[in-house]
């Protein structure tokens, strides 16, 4: 007891005021951070995963945007039914002016298929004679090449951004490509330098595109969350934004969106629009810190700070535990943070167990 009440005078590491929170660095911090972890880890395990496509009947190169293989699903297309008759004929085909064709003779390329090199300037330029002859999901393709700056593709959100809206603008039904587009919408106006003026109508359009598809992509469910939470857009009930963020938090981290499960968490921590709740904060933070498939580095950080500062019942050990979790996790920032928090956690305990030997 006497080492848990001599910890207990260090600062608390979590009592940031709910107010002061800037609100364009969160939302361009919330739409940046799991997308970032998800391919930072799908670079770290590229040798793995293309060993894997071997054995796979589906198309998978590691590094890609995840968005890529989701198209490739869409097209149905298996590495195992392509051969070098196939490629020959697409050649032809693409050469004598198909769109259909330079699709696909562009896809072989991205992908490295039937023993050609992957290249994707070469796949761009297919994708883009494809794009320029109204190709729906070329245009998606060589959007998404240009969003998120692969290989030797220069990255270029605006002109991502105009090619996902083509895609949008011509399939009403394509939400894929109304995803897409919301999401460039989003990111965009959620940089620092966006101008002022266009903020509100880019993102009332992000906020219309996210909810026609938010049956589909728990992302986009997430995305709305933030903007009610930031008040961009408004709640056109009696709710207040705070909790109309809740609900569509706690509906996307049911879906198994980690992103969502720790926000929501934030949310009962600082009482924002909610009943402060340490406990329900540290359960959605246990939660998101051991997902399955992409452990969250950032509610590990946050629940080793819970667990040190005796919000509820205090577990020193554990603490640090998850302090080493995060530290492991290849968030640069995070990192940084937790080695830091750890690091004088694990002072204050040699510090208070030394104050006990000396009594």
């Amino acid at each position: 007891m006497k080492i848990i009440t001599t910890i207990a005078t260090v600062v608390c590491l979590h009592c940031t005021v709910a107010e002061q929170i800037d609100p364009r660095r969160e939302i361009h911090n919330a739409i940046t951070s799991g997308e970032r972890a998800f391919l930072d880890k799908a670079r770290k395990d590229s040798a793995l995963l293309r060993d894997t496509m071997q054995s796979d009947s589906t198309m998978f190169t590691a590094g890609l945007p995840p968005e890529v293989h989701h198209l490739s699903k869409i097209r149905g297309i298996s590495s195992k039914d392509l051969d070098q008759s196939e490629l020959e004929r697409t050649i032809v085909k693409a050469n004598k002016g198909s769109t259909e064709a330079a699709y696909f003779l562009g896809l072989f390329y991205l992908y490295g298929l039937v023993d050609l090199e992957p290249n994707e300037e070469i796949a761009a330029k297919w994708f883009g004679k494809s794009a320029d002859g109204g190709h729906k999901d070329a245009r998606i393709a060589l959007g998404l090449l240009f969003d998120s700056g692969y290989g030797n593709i220069k990255q270029n959100s605006q002109l991502a951004q105009e090619y996902f809206r083509l895609a949008s603008r011509e399939d009403e039904g394509n939400t894929f490509a109304h995803w897409l587009y919301a999401k460039s919408l989003f990111e965009n106006a959620s940089s620092f330098d966006f101008p002022e003026e266009k903020l509100d109508d880019q993102m009332q359009e992000a906020a219309r595109l996210f909810e026609l598809v938010s049956s589909d992509f728990p992302e986009a469910v997430h995305s709305l969350a933030i903007m009610y939470e930031y008040g961009i857009v408004k709640c056109d009930t009696d709710k207040s934004n705070f909790i109309k963020a809740a609900e569509l938090y706690q509906s996307a981290s049911q879906q198994g969106y980690v992103e969502s499960t720790y926000h929501l968490g934030l949310l009962y921590l600082y009482g924002r629009g909610l009943p402060q709740n340490y406990q329900k904060a540290t359960e959605l933070f246990q939660i998101a810190a051991t997902h399955p498939f992409r452990p969250h580095a950032q509610s590990m950080r946050y629940l080793a700070g819970l667990l040190a500062h005796g919000y509820g019942v205090q577990y020193l050990g554990e603490a640090l535990q998850w302090y080493d979790m995060c530290s492991l996790q290849t968030h640069a920032e995070v990192h940084k943070l937790c080695m830091k928090e750890k690091e004088m956690i694990a002072n204050l305990i040699e510090r208070a167990e030394g104050k006990l030997l000396a009594e």
